[in-house]
């Protein structure tokens, strides 16, 4: 029989951790040919989150660090030494239905897909989380319906490929970089999703940390885009400024607004550096 490996990230989830491992589908799972194994890897609770998932037979390791992408990065490095044949990764509040299992891993099994992402049909902070997911489609030239969902299925390939920089809630955009990176294929599965238990976790200045892993992704795999943007955007500006200099010059005989003309040279100075510069990488990064 093969081995799915379950690996729940905890942090004070005494509340849900019980009703998470209860509810993963042992008997559906088997009917397809895998053995679940559940891995919790907790953040320093504080409660009786290990102590509950130990009592439900889960092997339970204690994270170093902190944060949820640190967690999951801790894990990945295990599993490389020995990859199961499917990696299935959820949050341990319950807002996920372990229930959805069997379809979440059904694109692996067929081998349509070497990553498959689970897709909230009701999302929270559903605006923030349409553009961000947004931004990533367009950044990486490929398509998910939720680019922060907690609900994540992997092959041993993508384990073996994917090396998360991530360490808080960043992590699912990372996961999407990476995956699109290594060239894997990626499949978005239709899931519910409900009210966690428990108290959450996410802050509002987690969302700059997943825009900023947005950024430094695009800067690490497509900077062009990163750097042809801003250097067409420093170039478009020169030109607006560079309007009123050359319009004095024709009125004048000179130029009257030197501060202007001195921001109109260095924004064109800059502009054709950061093209410049953007051409430069996106070369290398094609040869590597």
């Amino acid at each position: 029989m093969k081995t799915l490996t379950v690996v729940l990230p905890t942090l004070n989830e005494e509340k849900a951790i019980v009703k998470v491992i209860k509810a993963i589908p042992h008997v559906a799972l088997r009917k397809l040919g895998y053995k679940a194994n559940i891995l919790v890897i907790d953040g320093q609770s504080k409660d009786k989150t290990v102590k509950l998932a130990k009592q439900q037979g889960a092997k339970v390791i204690t994270q170093k660090g902190k944060g949820k992408g640190d967690a999951i990065k801790t894990i990945f490095r295990k599993l490389k030494q020995n990859p199961p044949d499917i990696t299935v990764m959820l949050d341990a509040d319950y807002t996920y239905d372990p229930q959805e299992m069997p379809k979440i891993i059904l694109p692996l099994i067929i081998n349509e897909a070497d990553v498959v992402m689970g897709a909230r049909q009701t999302k929270t902070n559903y605006v923030g989380n349409a553009i961000l997911t947004g931004v990533a489609n367009k950044v990486f030239n490929n398509t998910t319906d939720d680019l922060c969902t907690g609900y994540w299925a992997f092959n041993t390939k993508a384990i073996k490929k994917i090396d998360i920089k991530a360490n808080g809630f960043d992590l699912e955009t990372d996961l999407f970089a990476q995956a699109n990176k290594n060239k894997l294929k990626i499949k978005s599965v239709s899931i519910k999703y409900r009210k966690r238990i428990g108290e959450s976790k996410l802050r509002k200045s987690d969302a700059l940390r997943i825009i900023a892993r947005i950024i430094r992704n695009i800067r690490d795999w497509n900077p062009m885009m990163l750097f042809g943007i801003t250097g067409l955007t420093s170039l478009t500006i020169a030109i607006i400024f560079g309007f009123r200099v050359i319009q004095d010059y024709i009125q004048l005989g000179y130029v009257g607004a030197v501060g202007t003309f001195i921001l109109t040279v260095f924004l064109a100075i800059t502009g054709f550096f950061l093209i410049g510069m953007g051409l430069i990488l996106d070369l290398l990064e094609r040869k590597t």
